[in-house]
């Protein structure tokens, strides 16, 4: 393989990433800050393509939690990548886009927009 093409579904993209991290704050509640992101476009065969970070005051949360993200990531993700191989040929590598685990979400939505409303 030569390089990697990185295409996306931009409309679903933002809307799906908060979804998993709101999934990992269901899981895991103490965790702060999370941080995910995939690149698009052409990359080199070893370029990092996904990154994820996750914030906690406990270690194995954090791995956990950044584990479930690029896991779900992968598979919910309406990304889509394009492998060139030595003589110009194109492997398109499909996957089934998965909804993203929303057991607790709304849940967890509905405690913070209360926690937004209580005054100061």
């Amino acid at each position: 393989m030569i390089s990697l093409d990185y295409q996306s579904f931009d409309e679903e993209v933002e809307r799906r990433l908060g979804g998993v991290a709101a999934s990992a704050r269901v899981r895991w509640p103490t965790i702060g800050r999370v941080v995910l992101l995939h690149r698009l476009g052409t990359l080199e065969v070893g370029e990092v393509s996904v990154v994820v970070v996750v914030s906690s005051p406990h270690r194995d949360e954090a791995f956990e939690a950044a584990r479930l993200c690029v896991d779900t990531l992968k598979g919910s993700i309406p990304i889509w990548e394009r492998d060139t191989w030595a003589g110009g040929d194109w492997s398109v590598c499909p996957h089934a886009i998965e909804p993203v685990d929303q057991d607790g979400v709304e849940d967890h939505n509905n405690r913070l927009a209360l926690a937004e409303k209580r005054p100061g």
